[in-house]
């Protein structure tokens, strides 16, 4: 199993190196929305309270950092879609790989791409002095990793019930990027109408970017954030596995 799983992300990683427009433009739009949204307002936000006294840009970081894991997760699954239609995916379905190696493979390698990407920007972080020590860095780096699976895993489920690419995108209008919105990139969810909080509390990206806000420093909600990110990412693991189970199946 190990040898197909490493195969199968070799194949990811290759066809990520050679892609270089999907890489750049994974990384420089969230930083655009980050200098962007984090400049813009900047002198508005002190309205906001003292907990957010430390700077605009500082507050967007967490949401930029999900943004980057969102896009990988967008675009390495898209190539789940191109597989189909290439034939290729028909050609592993029908071998000995077992669905666990299928889903590690596609989930890991989105997860490695998407940490990859992200790394340059912890370190940027670092320079910037957003971390009071190395734990809260680490920390961050981790509850990151749990983002990459859960919306790795997620997007897996969406790239199944996708036809084309072309759907795909429709359910990343619909539900991955406005799920990034609610998670309190945007705004504090705090200072947010009672619908919009209802939406964040069961949206799994409101806990994780939380968990960065409060390895930042900043005062946020006692909730388990971390415990809730990794059972939604579990979760997630086993919807795809189950999706794919059915799809061997019929």
């Amino acid at each position: 199993m190990t040898s197909a799983i490493s195969s199968l992300i070799q194949r990811e990683f290759l066809r990520f190196i050679r892609q270089k427009g999907r890489v750049i433009a994974t990384m420089v739009t969230p930083l655009g929305f980050w200098l962007f949204l984090g400049s813009g307002i900047a002198r508005s936000f002190g309205s906001l309270g003292n907990k957010f006294a430390t700077g605009s840009l500082e507050f967007f970081f967490p949401g930029m950092l999900l943004m980057v894991v969102l896009f990988a997760s967008v675009f390495s699954m898209i190539s789940l879609i191109e597989d189909r239609d290439e034939g290729f995916l028909q050609s592993v379905l029908v071998s000995p790989v077992s669905n666990v190696t299928i889903v590690m493979s596609k989930v890991g390698a989105c997860t490695l791409f998407a940490m990859l990407q992200a790394f340059p920007f912890f370190l940027l972080s670092i320079f910037l002095g957003y971390w009071s020590g190395p734990w809260p860095w680490l920390s961050s780096f981790v509850v990151l990793i749990l983002v990459s699976i859960l919306m790795a895993s997620l997007s897996f489920v969406l790239a199944w019930l996708s036809q084309s690419v072309g759907e795909f995108h429709s359910w990343m209008n619909t539900l991955l990027f406005p799920m990034w919105m609610i998670s309190g990139a945007l705004f504090p969810v705090s200072e947010s109408l009672g619908w919009i909080r209802a939406l964040a509390y069961v949206n799994p990206l409101f806990y994780a970017h939380q968990a960065l806000l409060r390895f930042q420093g900043f005062e946020t909600a006692d909730f388990p954030a971390e415990v809730i990110l990794c059972l939604s990412a579990f979760v997630f693991v086993l919807l795809s596995l189950l999706f794919l189970k059915r799809k061997r199946a019929s």
